[in-house]
């Protein structure tokens, strides 16, 4: 991570502590001991309310049919204008995501949501796209429980904003469970 991305980080976290610590103690209290081993459960299904989620995990879940899981699992989820932009914006009627996002959006399953922040996605556009960047900062800024990213990049850069990434894989384990 280069040294200007992270002082960027750093300031948005400082200035935003209060969430910090909530963020903390939501992720501590929703942990639970899983007896019998050491492992720590963390994505209990009755726990889930909220997410926020990345271009690709709406095409490649869109692919297999099973977008549809997104609303299913959680209480509400997010999609970035930038996110419904890049799925919309195509020339190809048949695109993966693109039918399908505009069509729970009209019937409310799906919220659009604009950031806050266009300052900070602008400063930090370059290291991920703006559609990843707009997940990230859009989760802080209604502090979801999780971010929806399949992008290696994003999901450590999400990290580094103590948001809880899963991917696409991890959305269709979670509903095997």
């Amino acid at each position: 991570m280069n040294l200007a991305l992270f002082f960027i980080s750093l300031q948005y976290l400082l200035d935003k502590a209060e969430w910090v610590s909530r963020q903390i103690v939501r992720i501590v209290s929703r942990c639970v001991r899983v007896t019998g081993g050491a492992n720590v459960k963390t994505l209990q299904t009755n726990n889930i309310r909220e997410i926020i989620t990345s271009t690709s995990p709406i095409i490649a879940l869109s692919m297999v049919g099973r977008l549809p899981l997104l609303w299913e699992l959680f209480d509400k989820v997010y999609v970035p204008k930038t996110v419904i932009h890049e799925l919309t914006s195509s020339a190809h009627e048949s695109d993966y995501g693109r039918k399908e996002i505009l069509e729970v959006i009209k019937e409310e399953k799906v919220i659009a949501y604009s950031v806050k922040d266009e300052l900070l996605v602008h400063r930090m556009y370059g290291k991920l796209h703006n559609g990843e960047l707009e997940t990230i900062i859009g989760g802080k800024e209604l502090d979801v429980d999780f971010v929806l990213i399949d992008e290696k990049a994003a999901r450590n850069m999400a990290k580094t904003f103590f948001l809880t990434p899963i991917g696409s894989l991890g959305i269709l384990r979670l509903a095997k469970t």
